[in-house]
């Protein structure tokens, strides 16, 4: 999972917005430092580092709009969603790939290989179309209205006259953490359905925006937030895991169910299908589980009660 960007060290005696601005300032310049790499078709990594870089300033951006409320906010956050669907297409199909490729070294030589042959053909052959049209997407002309709808959005969200300002970081983080986690919480039943698709998706986003929100303010709160940062982010491992198996079980069904697809497969297909359907459904199960597991030991040890006794301090 990609590192956080260090978050900026306010002083004792930092204006709270003041020092939100900066932060907003420094995920910015991240995520404008790691455009270029992106581009680049063999940079696998890069476009994963990328997704993460905007997706964290679109968090902040959502932390930062608890208080101020500002249209201009949400304006931003849907271009910045814009970028991360055009990036997670790209990114979709790496991991894809990966987990075909990790399948046919299980399977060897065998009567599946030609199969998960094909697949990982076809794939690579989506992953290119996604690529192109990821570079028009974050083109020179387009990064420059980002970086120009960037700088509005600060101006009239943040350094507006009479805006209300916490009375201090610590207080911020405090209202922006109790808002996060109460997100999570209010989903978490959620969590007791292993076939709730929607249900849990919505969680792992839950968890991974009270993630980054945590580390925004470990500077703050200390080390220890970002011990709790950590924490869950093994939950969103385990449920980003889960959903990505869904996806990837919905698209085999489809090959086996829909007349478009099924008609040019012959048994040995169908057969390696199965097979790659089997073992998606086996780690998916694994992955469920270990979510459950993790949130089950998180209740019995007061987790929430933890992260509320910390940002009261």
């Amino acid at each position: 999972m990609a590192k956080a960007k260090p978050a900026l060290i306010p002083s004792q005696e930092a204006d709270p917005m003041e020092w939100l601005t900066a932060e907003l300032r420094s995920r910015f310049d991240d995520v404008r430092d790691k455009i270029p790499p992106a581009l680049d078709p063999g940079k696998v990594k890069d476009v994963h580092h990328l997704r993460v870089a905007i997706r964290r300033l679109h968090s902040l951006l959502g932390d930062v709009n608890e208080i101020v409320e500002s249209p201009a906010f949400r304006h931003l956050q849907k271009a910045l969603k814009k970028r991360v669907n055009a990036l997670g297409r790209v990114r979709d199909r790496d991991v894809y790939i990966e987990a075909l490729e990790e399948l046919g070294e299980q399977a060897g030589e065998g009567n599946y290989a030609r199969t998960l042959d094909q697949l990982i053909a076809e794939s690579r052959s989506e992953r290119k179309h996604a690529q192109r049209k990821l570079n028009r997407t974050l083109s020179h002309s387009s990064n420059k209205d980002l970086e120009d709808q960037f700088s509005q959005t600060i101006k009239k969200g943040l350094e507006q006259p009479g805006l209300f300002r916490p009375d201090s970081v610590h207080a911020a983080g405090r209202e922006i953490i109790s808002s996060r986690l109460k997100d999570l919480t209010e989903l978490a039943g959620d969590l007791y359905d292993p076939n709730d698709e929607k249900g849990l998706h919505k969680i792992r986003i839950a968890a991974k925006r009270l993630r980054y929100t945590l580390e925004v303010f470990v500077p703050v709160l200390g080390e220890k937030a970002q011990d709790i940062a950590d924490a869950i982010s093994r939950l969103q491992t385990f449920l980003g895991n889960l959903h990505d198996y869904d996806i990837w079980m919905e698209g085999l069904r489809t090959r086996l169910r829909d007349a478009h697809y099924s008609h040019k497969l012959d048994d040995s297909d169908r057969k390696a299908i199965t097979w790659i359907l089997s073992e998606f459904v086996e780690r998916r199960t694994e992955n469920y589980r270990s979510a459950l597991d993790l949130w089950t030991n998180w209740e019995s040890d007061s987790f929430r009660e933890k992260i509320k006794e910390m940002i009261s301090e």
